[in-house]
């Protein structure tokens, strides 16, 4: 990564990668960084390897993310594990991750995934009359 570039989670880009990740048909694993195309027009290289770091180390997935001699990354993804596809399940609907990113952001400022992740399930509860 960039030298002076913050280490902050982007819930957004978190949500955005797993979402790419679950698209791509099975016979494609492992992915590689460079199949992470429509995300990486839409975050910048240092955010992305940032969250597949962050992402590996939650157990959301498996796979490495390593850095070579020259500072450039290699990322590699084998799977979302079981862990990555219930916080996914729970912040998937447009709907629910808006309701629950606007009302943390509103009340609190920030929350971790495992928060987020709560959140929304109770907000699903909620909806469901549950």
């Amino acid at each position: 990564m960039k030298e002076g570039t913050p280490m902050k989670l982007n819930h957004d880009c978190i949500r955005d990668l797993l979402l790419e990740i679950e698209s791509f048909p099975l016979d494609t694993f492992p992915l590689q960084g460079p199949n992470l195309v429509n995300i990486s027009n839409k975050y910048s290289p240092d955010y992305l390897i940032y969250s597949v770091q962050q992402l590996l180390s939650a157990k959301y997935i498996e796979g490495t993310c390593d850095g070579d001699f020259s500072g450039e990354y290699i990322i590699v993804i084998d799977t979302i594990t079981w862990e990555g596809n219930k916080f996914l399940d729970n912040i998937r609907s447009p709907k629910v991750w808006s309701e629950v990113s606007t009302s943390i952001s509103k009340k609190i400022g920030s929350a971790s995934l495992t928060i987020l992740s709560s959140v929304a399930a109770k907000f699903i509860e909620s909806s469901l009359g549950l």
